[in-house]
């Protein structure tokens, strides 16, 4: 098939949905407006939009875009994202069309003003097939006029030979000390303030404990200074941005795994990752998480920003060692079973190919 993907190509999520279709042996172009730049090879073609269409408002961009998909007469175009992409897609008129939500582009974006709802609709209305990675984000879609028969449930899913328990003959660093791991970035929605909180406590219960943030974002220097505040300013170090290929090595290096985020689509990527090493995860109880972590099973769901609850879970977990183990292998075999990146692809792989043998698809 010849794929056509609106997206940014900044994206991990682009790059891993990319690096599928390009094995499979598809012929996969990339039209973007980012100026990151993803891991592709030389056999995607990737259309950066000239900046006078990027710097645009919204509607005035499908013009330009129209043209390319013109030129690149694709079997499937597939858009990434309900409130930009998607609606540059949805303005094309090409057919079969997709669109994959992506969670805050629904939950947040669509909602932020009468234009930005009303786009959501536009796009969601015109699209063949509409795909998320949760349950919960369906009824808003439909709320915004996506036909429920046309709504698929497909994880980004998680690349489980890379991310794996401990190679046999292997063991995870033996603590002292035990570290805690966490993959957020930090902003607002990812609430990663309330795990330093959390640990203020931990350390009072089991002293031999590190946290170990890895990512970035404008509340570092806040963070930073609320670690010092709290006197765990030493036990806590922020890793800064780590390359998604060195994560294994991260996470192998942990006992427990934590997410704080406020708001979540479906399962995290970086909890599906800790998930398929093996972790323990102990992760907000929002969105679809209770139907990937179910407590006292793979771990434990705590109430967003109650630190003293997931001080709790973590102190529970960090003294429990066969539980730990326990749990590892309950979250390995959850991603496995439903969560798989090769599983997942395939699954696309077939809708697509259901949707180019289908007359007038619209």
């Amino acid at each position: 098939m010849r794929i056509c993907y609106l997206a940014d190509t900044a994206s991990v999520h682009t790059t891993k949905w990319v690096r599928y279709f390009l094995e499979r042996g598809h012929n996969v172009h990339v039209i973007t407006a980012s100026a990151g730049e993803g891991a592709f090879d030389d056999r995607t073609h990737v259309l950066r939009l000239p900046v006078v269409v990027r710097g645009v408002r919204p509607f005035l961009a499908p013009p330009q875009i129209r043209r390319i998909v013109k030129r690149i007469a694709p079997q499937v175009l597939h858009a990434h994202n309900v409130s930009g992409y998607g609606f540059w897609g949805a303005r094309t008129g090409f057919h079969p069309f997709v669109l994959t939500a992506w969670g805050s582009d629904v939950l947040v974006t669509a909602s932020a003003s009468r234009a930005a709802t009303w786009m959501a609709k536009y796009a969601l209305e015109r699209a063949d097939l509409i795909t998320c990675d949760a349950h919960h984000i369906r009824r808003p879609l439909i709320a915004l006029g996506a036909r429920p028969e046309k709504v698929q449930i497909v994880n980004f899913g998680v690349d489980t030979r890379k991310f794996s328990p401990v190679a046999p003959g292997t063991s995870r660093a033996t603590p002292p000390p035990f570290v805690i791991i966490s993959l957020r970035s930090f902003y607002p929605v990812y609430d990663v303030g309330t795990l330093i909180r959390a640990f203020a406590l931990v350390v009072q219960h089991v002293p031999d404990s590190r946290v170990v943030l890895i990512g970035d974002g404008e509340e570092r220097g806040q963070l930073e200074q609320l670690a010092r505040d709290l006197g765990v300013g030493d036990r806590v170090l922020f890793g800064g941005r780590v390359p998604n290929d060195s994560l294994p090595v991260r996470l192998h290096s942990a006992q427990v795994y934590v997410s704080t985020s406020l708001s979540d689509a479906g399962i995290a990527a970086s909890t599906a990752e800790a998930m398929a090493c093996g972790l323990p995860v102990v992760i907000t109880d929002f969105g679809d998480n209770g139907r990937w972590v179910k407590n006292g099973e793979g771990g434990f769901l705590f109430r967003p920003g109650d630190h003293e609850a997931l001080a709790q879970a973590i102190v529970w977990l960090l003294t429990h060692e066969g539980a730990r183990s326990a749990f590892g292998r309950v979250n390995r075999t959850t991603i496995e079973q439903h969560n798989d990146y090769e599983k997942e692809m395939a699954k696309m792989e077939r809708l697509y190919e259901e949707l180019c043998v289908q007359p007038n698809a619209t």
